[in-house]
């Protein structure tokens, strides 16, 4: 699994190396505003979400 504060396609490509699947979350659409703990609660990148 790879997580990222930005577009998760950036980091997709590392299953590659290992032949490892990947799931890859982030970020797909910008603009929003708040405070972090409520943007990755917002794109499901939060603790809670992934565990």
């Amino acid at each position: 699994m790879t997580i990222l504060d930005g577009h998760p396609s950036t980091l997709a490509w590392l299953g590659s190396f290992g032949g490892q699947q990947v799931s890859a979350l982030g970020v797909e659409d910008f603009g929003q505003c708040g405070n972090i703990e409520e943007l990755y609660r917002k794109y499901g990148i939060d603790a809670d979400a992934i565990c």
